[in-house]
């Protein structure tokens, strides 16, 4: 070994040290050599590799004679640095991590082992350190002390503008992206322009705002919620920025948005089902509303309990004396009850349905009635437009129910029953009926219900033996009887049956020409709107054309953009907007008029013995009629229709003046919203 006095030292295996680093000079790892000055102000470099420069950023001939202490950082741990000089001092190998100050003012983290040179006295003259940048790991283990015990996908650093200054490397799947060409790229740049502000507010902020929820735009196109957490560590030279943590939350924002909008959808419907839920107190005689509640029609749920005889001071007094009396029946009987009653709600009478059950204690003591009340002011409206949409009907129209009492019939059935039809109802209809009609209209009844399918009979009734094609139409706990007159044109598929033994007619048997048409006993009502079937509307139009007939005349009617209520209102607003148009229809179009509903917004008027112009008047006046506006649900609508007319010529078929009333529908389509042609 050389004298360690001579000025160029040699290591231990006779190198002189710029020849040691050389042989070093392409390993990955940094070499540096220091002399043993390892007290005052430390050691100097004698040399170092490009590998050494490369990690503290100095140009490898200004770092020969620099001091390391000089490249200490502000991090460094001066207890561990005095450990590891010691176990040089006394000749013994020792490694750790330290920071080390780079060129550009920031720390690099190195861990590496350092082996001590000695002369043949012991004492060291040299010190050779072989480094490593573990810069990154310690960044990783600080971000996931920060982080904690919760699992994130999304770790990064990020200056206070948001430039990422370091990204975890794991994060690709997150992220979609490369994530080191995002390095510098600025944080807001990756998310949705709505969230930009929440997560901005959470950087001004870092420590006091709570975790905001972004959308992170993925490298595959799509969007990904992700929930972020912004920490300030600017002041930790392992990170030295803000921290920002996050995991996608997707599936949870989903699931959030599909219970936002499931929640819209029940407070909608109980909006509009007007739901109330309270309760009477027996012995005080008051009545609460239902916190839960967001509107009592009853009692304010906010409010103080109201008297029940406050409450009954605004039910309508057609009402108020049978509901006292049935609360007062149930306070002192128990059980339940339902009632419809009108309320005043707001100055406007609004129809009521309540529900209610009484509650008694252990001793049997009736105490409270707990009742549920539910507006149904448009229920009732609607039962009352489809009355007087049947009512309108050609076809005597009767409905049972499962004891075969008469719910409702009307005026067109008198003939039929043999009474006025307020008077039908609550009446069984088999002691009503013609004597030679109760056994079979027995027997279609109860072979309608059973089979869950209409039933038809021919009949004939008197006092003028009029015959009659009776249709049992089966529905859960009613049926309804449709009767049409054929009187003019009896069924040629069956021979006339004598008076007095009517027959339940078989289905119209297939031949070859017409076995692969659609069923030509098809119903005859509409489903939606009560008003007749095409089916019907043509069998009707054919028995009108019949030879010796007066002119017939056919409107089409087809309501303007109803797509636009549709899409705007909803389509359960425009199914009873639809109802509303048929009613009305119903009411201006009088018998003998036919009315039907072919499709979707359009229908068909039928008239008898009519020309032209009397056709045009006609449509005119239903035209204005279906202007007027219309209140559903609170929406008031106004609508607009086009109407086409045509009349019958000399050996015209339904099909001929459907179709020519079609054409001229078109063209009043063609020339403005609300023509007639």
């Amino acid at each position: 070994m050389a004298d360690p006095g001579n000025s160029a030292r040699t290591i231990g295996f006779g190198v002189h040290p710029e020849a040691a680093v050389a042989m070093l000079a392409h390993t990955r790892d940094a070499v540096v050599l220091t002399d043993g000055a390892l007290t005052g102000r430390g050691p100097r470099i004698l040399a170092a590799n490009p590998a050494f420069a490369r990690l503290t950023g100095h140009a490898a001939a200004d770092l020969t004679g620099t001091r390391l202490s000089r490249m200490a950082a502000a991090a460094t741990d001066t207890e561990q640095v005095a450990e590891l000089v010691t176990a040089l001092a006394d000749g013994h190998p020792t490694g750790g991590t330290v920071a080390l100050r780079r060129a550009d003012g920031t720390t690099a983290w190195v861990e590496g082992e350092a082996v001590p040179v000695c002369d043949s006295a012991g004492t060291v003259y040299q010190v050779r350190a072989v480094l490593r940048d573990v810069t990154e790991q310690v960044r990783r283990q600080r971000l996931l002390a920060v982080a904690g015990s919760r699992a994130h996908e999304l770790l990064a650093v990020a200056d206070r503008e948001g430039r990422i200054d370091w990204l975890e490397p794991m994060e690709r799947p997150t992220l979609g992206h490369d994530p080191a060409g995002l390095m510098g790229t600025s944080v807001f740049e990756l998310i949705a322009a709505d969230d930009v502000a929440a997560l901005r507010a959470a950087f001004d902020e870092p420590d006091t705002t709570p975790a905001v929820s972004v959308r992170l735009h993925h490298g595959d196109g799509s969007w990904r919620w992700v929930e972020t957490h912004v920490r300030d560590h600017r002041a930790d030279p392992a990170l030295g920025g803000l921290v920002v943590a996050g995991r996608e939350a997707s599936g949870r924002e989903q699931m959030r948005a599909e219970l936002a909008r499931a929640t819209d959808k029940l407070r909608l419907a109980v909006g509009v089902a007007g739901l109330s839920a309270w309760q009477l107190d027996v012995a005080g005689q008051t009545i609460t509303g239902d916190p839960q509640a967001d509107e009592s029609f009853l009692v304010d749920p906010d409010g103080p309990p109201l008297t029940v005889e406050q409450v009954l001071a605004d039910i309508h007094p057609d009402e108020r004396e049978p509901v006292r009396d049935t609360l007062s029946r149930v306070a002192r009987e128990g059980g339940g009850f339902e009632r419809t009653f009108r309320f005043n709600v707001n100055g406007q009478w609004r129809w009521m349905l309540a529900r209610a059950e009484a509650v008694a204690d252990t001793d049997g003591t009736i105490t409270t009635i707990h009742g549920l009340s539910v507006d149904v002011t448009e229920c009732h409206q609607a039962t009352l437009d489809l009355t007087r949409t049947l009512e309108g009907l050609t076809t005597a129209c009767v409905v049972l129910d499962g004891h075969r009492r008469v719910v409702f019939a009307n005026a067109r059935a008198e003939q039929l029953l043999g009474r006025p039809h307020d008077e039908a109802v609550g009446q069984p209809l088999d002691d009503m009926l013609p004597e030679a009609m109760v056994a079979v209209s027995e027997r279609a009844h109860c072979q309608a219900m059973t089979a869950g399918e209409p039933t038809t009979f021919q009949a004939q009734a008197p006092p003028a033996g009029r015959w009659y094609d009776v249709r049992i139409l089966p529905a859960t706990h009613h049926a309804v009887m449709l009767c049409h007159e054929t009187t003019v044109a009896a069924r040629p598929d069956i021979d006339h049956p004598r008076e007095g033994h009517p027959t339940i007619l078989p289905p119209p048997e297939a031949s070859p020409a017409n076995e692969d048409d659609e069923d030509t006993d098809s119903d005859a009502c509409d489903a939606l709107t009560g008003l007749a079937s095409r089916a019907h509307v043509e069998r009707r139009l054919e028995v009108m054309l019949a030879p010796g007939q007066d002119g017939v005349g056919v409107l089409c009617v087809d309501i303007d953009d109803f797509k636009v209520v549709n899409n705007s209102l909803g389509h359960t607003v425009g199914d009873v907007l639809l109802g509303h148009v048929a009613s009305r229809l119903a009411h201006r179009a009088r018998p003998p008029a036919i009315i039907g509903r072919f499709e979707g917004d359009k229908f068909v008027v039928a008239l008898h013995g009519v020309d032209l112009d009397r056709a045009l008047a006609v449509a005119d006046h239903l035209q204005a009629a279906i202007q007027e506006p219309f209140d559903v649900y609170g929406h008031r609508v106004t609508l607009h229709a086009s109407v086409g007319a045509a009349v019958s010529g000399a050996g015209a078929t339904a099909e001929d003046v459907i179709r020519n009333a079609d054409t001229a529908l078109s063209q009043a389509k063609r020339s403005s919203r609300g023509h007639v042609a």
